[in-house]
């Protein structure tokens, strides 16, 4: 693929599959993260709407572990333009993730995207978490 043009169609037909199967099911929390990660994959992450994609997806499913480390991702990116109860799922998401996946694999997010602060603020309530995540996030 040449700079991504050849991802379109398929960016675009997978949008399409996504929103017809959130016509018929719109409580399924795996379209609404499909819809945003196609969206954000194919008009950027700032796009209009991938934030309320994600939102639903949250408000779908707020405790699903399997989805976890990619809302996490998309969340990360995200955090500023979350609205505040959208951030307490997000944050959820972030501890799931933590717990079930390790810390190591957040702290290799929170690295690469430049955004440990959401992952600090998510880990307030559980300080032995946060330092765990704080001494990784650290280290050089």
């Amino acid at each position: 693929m040449q700079n991504g043009q050849n991802a379109r169609p398929l960016l675009d037909e997978t949008i399409a599959a996504a929103r017809q199967g959130l016509h018929g099911a719109p409580a399924q929390a795996r379209g609404w993260l499909i819809l945003a990660e196609a969206t954000a994959a194919r008009d950027g992450i700032d796009a209009p709407h991938v934030t309320d994609y994600l939102a639903e997806s949250l408000r779908a499913s707020p405790y699903d572990v399997w989805m976890a480390p990619n809302r996490v991702w998309l969340a990360l990116q995200l955090w500023d333009r979350l609205d505040a109860p959208t951030r307490v799922l997000a944050a959820t998401q972030i501890q799931l993730a933590i717990r079930n996946f390790g810390v190591e694999r957040m702290v290799q997010m929170a690295r690469q995207l430049g955004a440990p602060e959401p992952v600090r603020q998510a880990l307030m309530g559980d300080p032995e978490l946060r330092r765990r995540f704080e001494a990784l996030y650290l280290q050089l």
